[in-house]
């Protein structure tokens, strides 16, 4: 977006930036073009994550199944085990629990299975 600063602020710009590349990989879903679109997409998440992870549950969560589709399970994992932790943050146990399995099935298919077990024996 071509807005000067003081009319939107860096933050937010990389906001929307996040949300257009999600909308494209949305639409790429069943193309080739999907490798691209989810990169980029990855590429704006982790800008928008550096100011904290306070409030992108559902992000984190669309990009752990988005890194599963393109079959990076390490980092699909990662995504849930961050999931995870912010939905124990939020209080959302039920939804801390279904994504720390989901976290430890990724790490198994990854060929982690030691930090599987200790996500699992960890429990939420």
């Amino acid at each position: 977006m071509k807005l000067p600063s003081k009319i939107m602020g860096a933050s937010e710009r990389a906001y929307y930036g996040m949300i257009e590349f999600r909308s494209a990989v949305q639409d790429y879903a069943p193309s080739l073009a999907m490798r691209r679109a989810a990169k980029s997409y990855l590429d704006a998440l982790r800008v928008c994550l550096r100011a904290g992870k306070e409030g992108y549950s559902h992000e984190m969560l669309f990009a752990a199944h988005l890194c599963a589709k393109i079959r990076d399970f390490t980092r699909a994992a990662q995504f849930f085990a961050d999931t995870a932790e912010q939905f124990k943050k939020e209080k959302v146990p039920k939804l801390a629990r279904e994504a720390t399995e989901w976290a430890a099935k990724y790490y198994e298919r990854s060929g982690n299975a030691r930090t599987a077990r200790k996500l699992r024996a960890a429990g939420v």
